[in-house]
């Protein structure tokens, strides 16, 4: 998941490398999908992704580290204030729906029956790309998103009730080789005060 290799995970990795210097690590980027794949098959040890809308094997276990909610990112020079309305009326940037997080954006539109304008279609999060297209287009945003460059002039705008909540947070496999670093990881997140670092419960 990209948006934690920029948000979450460098001030625990930060804090981790202070009290474990000889510790190792590898850092692999890649979509909630993708990591989720690679902690089923048992190539990587720990992964912080979006939360699946399935359930996940009873092998392995995950923690909530935050919940957000989905936004309207669009131009200040737009004076509309309704979200659905900028949604029907303005260009729309769509976050590719076979990613997880683009499927939640897809769940949104469809519960409230808005028919948006493709302008374009992204498939991953690329910062500059999403920020500098969002000058002249909307797209639809999540609350923990970091903010953009501030000449952009953009605003964020909070959607009805029936928007979709996304939930982050870190999924491992039981019997993990690696356990006490992903122990330690959880420790850290809690110390930052991440939402829920404390509540581990059993996936499945």
């Amino acid at each position: 998941m990209s948006s934690a290799l920029t948000g979450l995970l460098p001030p625990i990795l930060s804090t981790l490398t202070e009290k474990y210097p000889l510790m190792t690590l590898f850092v692999y980027p890649g979509s909630s999908n993708d990591l989720y794949a690679k902690i089923i098959s048992g190539d990587l040890h720990a992964a912080v992704i979006i939360e699946p809308q399935f359930s996940m094997p009873k092998t392995c276990d995950w923690v909530t580290w935050r919940a957000e909610l989905l936004i309207v990112l669009a131009h200040r020079g737009i004076t509309e204030r309704d979200p659905h309305a900028i949604l029907a009326s303005q260009p729309f940037i769509r976050y590719d729906p076979k990613q997880w997080g683009g499927r939640l954006g897809e769940d949104c539109l469809q519960q409230n029956d808005l028919t948006v304008r493709d302008r374009y279609e992204i498939g991953r999060w690329i910062p500059s790309l999403c920020w500098s297209t969002a000058s002249w287009a909307c797209r639809l945003c999540r609350t923990g998103r970091r903010p953009g460059p501030k000449d952009l002039n953009l605003r964020k705008i909070c959607l009805h009730l029936s928007s979709q909540e996304r939930r982050v947070g870190v999924l491992w496999r039981r019997g993990n080789p690696r356990i006490r670093l992903v122990q330690a990881l959880l420790t850290e997140a809690q110390q930052l005060d991440f939402a829920a670092a404390a509540v581990i419960r059993k996936a499945g």
